[in-house]
């Protein structure tokens, strides 16, 4: 059986169980993918059917192939092949009859494929934030996590807690944060459970890490800072005061009262607080991620320059 997914007009193998003759080459060689992709779903075809599309140079000589309905911009083909002695109607007939198994299997594939995906992502996406994560069965006591660690160790009651919390079957979205010595986390109920032994409860936390380059880039861009300009705005957001900022990147504090002008000018920021304000608000001040680059223009590149020559 051949399986693929379909990406526009292009096509990307993803499972091949075919036969390898002596060779080592596929016997599937026999016919084009696009042939394939032509046949009519539920019908059976025999070699004879494409013997234009055929690479004589190939072997086996004798083939059957069904096509199975896409599914989900997935398709899949059920192909026998056979060097001498061709295919009777039983083989035809029990292909046939094997096609609308094949259509559930790759249903489930399908929906599987797609989970994968969601959870994939959702776990990237949460990494990306600092966020860790976990499930808890009804006893609180921890059956999954995130990729990120959980920043402290649990607390004594903890699992009776998310019990207890668990226990009084609060409702979707109802979440309850919870606020300890070492850390604070929110609680979320999940729904209700087919299996008692699966999670109940799942819990989130954040690590606080201070803005750095990636972010410092972006603002750059985004506002047409120049580079100390920028790194003096993330720095103010990351809770220093003007004259602790110009020291940490070498400035006099006259010129950092320079650039902080500026930077209020070309951000629209009524002041420091308000700086700080447009600086975490903003999504990559809570996503670590390398922001795309973006095309500047000669004059841009200029300003920036005689700026940072200026300083």
């Amino acid at each position: 059986m051949i399986c693929h997914d379909e990406i526009g007009d292009a096509a990307r193998w993803a499972f091949s169980a075919a036969p390898r003759r002596e060779s080592g080459r596929p016997a599937l060689s026999t016919w084009p993918l696009e042939t394939l992709r032509n046949l009519r779903p539920g019908r059976v075809y025999s070699h004879e059917e494409f013997s234009d599309a055929r690479d004589g140079a190939h072997e086996p000589r004798h083939a059957r192939a069904v096509r199975v309905a896409k599914t989900e911009g997935w398709s899949a083909w059920l192909t026998v092949f056979r060097a001498t002695d061709d295919f009777s109607a039983a083989d035809s007939a029990l292909l046939s009859s094997l096609a609308p198994h094949v259509q559930i299997a790759l249903e489930n594939f399908a929906l599987l494929e797609r989970e994968r995906m969601r959870a994939t992502f959702m776990e990237h996406a949460l990494a990306s934030a600092g966020i860790s994560w976990r499930l808890h069965d009804r006893a609180g006591c921890v059956l999954a996590q995130g990729s990120v660690t959980w920043p402290c160790a649990p607390a004594a009651d903890e699992a009776h807690t998310l019990a207890q919390f668990g226990a009084n079957q609060p409702r979707r979205g109802d979440a309850k944060l919870f606020c300890g010595a070492d850390a604070e986390f929110a609680a979320l109920p999940l729904s209700a459970p087919a299996i008692a032994s699966t999670a109940r409860v799942g819990t989130l936390t954040r690590t606080h890490h201070p803005l750095g380059a990636n972010q410092a880039r972006y603002f750059e861009r985004k506002y047409s800072l120049s580079p100390k300009e920028a790194r003096l705005a993330i720095a103010v957001a990351n809770g220093k005061n003007l004259a602790e900022a110009a020291s940490e990147l070498g400035l006099t504090l006259e010129t950092a009262r320079n650039y902080s002008k500026r930077i209020y000018g070309k951000t629209g920021a009524r002041g420091l607080p308000d700086l700080v304000r447009i600086v975490l608000s903003s999504l990559v001040a809570h996503v670590d991620v390398d922001c795309l680059s973006t095309n500047f223009s000669p004059s841009m590149q200029s300003e920036n320059a005689i700026e940072e020559l200026e300083a």
